[in-house]
């Protein structure tokens, strides 16, 4: 019995012994593994503030599966007028069990409740892009008031 030639020969005849092949770019973010993200807190609350005094409030970002956390961005996506601050992060990687603290920072200019947005991307499958509510009020109001408490 005579087995058919097959085309593929010519493939393997072409490669030499120092044929090799590898990824295209070695430092590629997308690989395997899980990577997750733990965000805490999950809302931020400027409580009874002076005005025009900055306070601010952390966030940490945790990577906590088993592949490398790529943050994409930061950003306070609503300012609420320019209340809510923080310095834009981007391109940040974070090996497992590592995690990434960093500050938001509200300041009131008149008296009241005002809300805001802070938006956190990341490669993890499940929250590729995540949205944080800032609520920030000066003494006297709070999140379901629409003025003054009473006394």
């Amino acid at each position: 019995m005579r087995l058919p030639v097959v085309p593929c020969l010519a493939l393997l005849s072409a490669c030499t012994g120092e044929t090799g092949f590898h990824n295209a770019n070695p430092d590629d973010d997308n690989q395997d593994g899980d990577a997750q993200a733990g965000i805490t807190p999950s809302l931020l609350e400027f409580v009874d503030l002076s005005l025009a005094t900055a306070k601010s409030e952390y966030v940490q970002v945790l990577s906590s599966g088993d592949a490398n956390l790529v943050i994409y961005q930061i950003v306070v996506n609503d300012s609420a007028g320019g209340v809510f601050f923080c310095n834009e992060e981007v391109d940040l990687t974070l090996a497992p069990g590592l995690s990434h603290e960093f500050p938001v920072t509200a300041t009131l200019h008149a008296e009241g409740y005002v809300e805001g947005t802070l938006r956190i991307r990341t490669n993890d499958a499940d929250a590729t892009a995540l949205d944080f509510p800032l609520h920030a009020w000066t003494e006297g109001y709070g999140p379901s008031d629409t003025g003054p408490a009473d006394s």
